[in-house]
């Protein structure tokens, strides 16, 4: 735990979960019908430092790879309402160098030639740590087309659009329940083609 001392409760609880469920056969399994061509998954965890600095979780067969997971238990309402997330703002934390959300994080360390996670690998889980939903996105597509305002941003609170766009594709922000942060919410029906590249 050496370098996780000054870290909450609450963020070492979520990474050993994350960590308990990718690690999981059934994980693996569906891990492996998107890298089919490969005849062995090979995982290597990334270092703390990787994580926080990069938003690197893992490599996968060399990917590198941001790995999220929520709880079916939390899951209210339709299941098909939910999608990948990523953090969108984090004024309120207390740590300075930790303000910087992790999509302005990887925007920066595309533009600085720094490592950042290729696929995004979202997933609910039941209590068993079995995958129910399981989406993977393309980096690099949804930055891309994002920074183009090929999407709008929608304060789901305020009930307002956050930028100029007119696309119709709507993403929503969403403030966490401690109120640390802000993220975003990437529907399927609201992506555009390509983003998506593989879902269970």
């Amino acid at each position: 735990m050496n370098n996780n001392h000054n870290m909450s409760y609450k963020t070492l609880t979520d990474w050993n979960f994350s960590d308990r469920v990718f690690s999981k056969d059934n994980t693996i399994k569906v891990l492996n019908l998107f890298y089919k061509d490969k005849k062995t998954l090979e995982i290597i965890k990334a270092t703390s430092t990787e994580d926080m600095h990069n938003n690197i979780d893992y490599y996968v067969n060399g990917d590198a790879v941001q790995w999220r997971v929520q709880r079916l238990e939390n899951i209210k309402g339709n299941i098909n309402d939910y999608g990948p997330t990523l953090r969108y703002s984090r004024e309120s934390s207390l740590h300075e160098d930790r303000k910087e959300s992790e999509l302005k994080k990887i925007m920066n360390n595309k533009k600085k030639g720094l490592p950042y996670p290729k696929h995004h690998i979202w997933c609910i889980v039941d209590k068993k740590y079995d995958i129910i939903k399981l989406f993977i996105i393309d980096i690099d597509i949804f930055e891309d087309d994002f920074q183009k305002n090929k999407y709008e941003l929608w304060d789901t609170k305020k009930g307002k659009k956050l930028n100029a766009s007119t696309s119709g594709k709507k993403i929503s922000l969403k403030e966490n329940t401690d109120f640390s942060s802000e993220f975003i919410i990437l529907r399927e029906k609201y992506l555009l083609p390509n983003t998506v590249i593989f879902k269970y």
